[in-house]
């Protein structure tokens, strides 16, 4: 469990190249526990970019759920993309969460 007083909200400026790989400029980034979490818009979903502290992998969907909720997304839908093989960026053990502003009709209620 990621503790409540663990959320901070960070300034950060990117590097070009960073800003390239992850695809713009985010608009708020916080430190959430173990794990730095930047907020993006990108077409129609903001995308949530997820990276431990310690640059490991290993995040699970408990984590990313929490992770969303603390960031403010609770009451949204978010999924994670797998792309097709020839699409795959594999750059850092990071996560993408797309979060919408609507209910997806895929999601079981």
């Amino acid at each position: 469990m990621i503790n409540n007083n663990a959320v901070e909200e960070l300034e950060i400026n990117y590097p070009p190249i960073t800003s390239k790989i992850l695809g713009g400029t985010s608009f708020k980034t916080k430190s959430i526990g173990d794990f730095f979490v930047s907020a993006f818009q990108d077409d129609g979903a903001i995308r949530l970019t997820i990276a431990r502290k310690d640059c490991q992998d290993g995040i699970t969907w408990d984590k990313l759920m929490e992770i969303k909720d603390k960031f403010g997304y609770g009451d949204k839908d978010g999924i994670e993309l797998y792309p097709a093989t020839d699409a795959v960026l594999n750059t850092a053990n990071l996560r993408h969460l797309y979060i919408f502003d609507h209910h997806l009709g895929l999601v079981r209620r």
